[in-house]
């Protein structure tokens, strides 16, 4: 018969195994790096869509000076494209001058957020929103700072 101390010793080794094998089932399985095809295809889309929003920014730009638009949407559609742009930036310089174009850009809207709140032409939601809008692109670019 077995005595305490190797049915212990037993109990033990079982519960080590039982931890060591739930610990391995329970982690999360590795995540493969993307192929050369799928960073090209990747790059592919993220210059297409870049085009596409240059696209618009320029169409926004032109009805702007048509009157049929308003000034905050050309300051959105230049958003949209800066933000495009940054997942092809080369260099942390490249992305820290668009993050600060972008900052750039949102001081603008909440400026203009101001103004027309003033004029009754915005809500009070707008406007917070323009604000939170600056504060995040200033958090961006303070976060690429740091990592530079």
């Amino acid at each position: 018969m077995a005595s305490s101390k190797s049915c212990l010793l037993a109990a033990f080794l079982g519960l080590a195994v039982l931890f060591i094998a739930s610990a391995t089932t329970a982690q999360r399985p590795a995540t493969k790096a993307p192929s050369t095809q799928e960073e090209s295809t990747i790059h592919e889309l993220l210059t297409e869509r870049r085009d596409l929003l240059a696209s618009k920014l320029a169409n926004m730009e032109t009805q702007y000076a048509q009157g049929t638009v308003q000034h905050r949407a050309v300051l959105d559609a230049r958003r949209d494209l800066l933000a495009a742009k940054l997942p092809l930036a080369q260099s942390a310089a490249d992305r820290i001058s668009l993050l600060e174009e972008m900052l750039k850009n949102r001081r603008s809207n909440e400026s203009q957020m101001e103004e027309l709140f003033k004029l009754g032409s915005a809500s009070f939601a707008e406007k917070i929103d323009a604000a939170v809008q600056r504060v995040d692109a200033h958090i961006a670019l303070a976060k690429e700072i740091g990592h530079k």
